[in-house]
């Protein structure tokens, strides 16, 4: 929540953040939160606004190593190019 409100970002704008960082795509995103895909788009369009960043590997780089979201590993593959992947960490 910190992040999220430190770019500004909304409760609904949050979610559909929380499921890309999981690595969902649009459509997966669209079914969980009972939306339709282009909703969706809108909101990623927003948080990149918001954000200032131009990808969703832009947003992913924001919240990478933050506490919100240490559920997600982020790991960079060759030439910059971001590669996402759910893990849960175990206690």
């Amino acid at each position: 929540a910190e992040i999220s409100a430190q770019f500004g970002l909304t409760q609904r704008e949050g979610e559909a953040v929380d499921f890309l960082l999981q690595g969902l795509t649009t459509k997966e995103i669209a079914t969980r939160m009972q939306i339709s895909p282009n909703t969706v788009k809108a909101f990623v369009r927003l948080v990149m606004v918001k954000m200032r960043v131009s990808t969703r590997s832009g947003i992913a780089g924001k919240f990478a190593g933050s506490a919100e979201y240490s559920h997600v590993i982020v790991q960079p593959i060759e030439a910059g190019v971001v590669h996402h992947r759910r893990e849960y960490l175990e206690a």
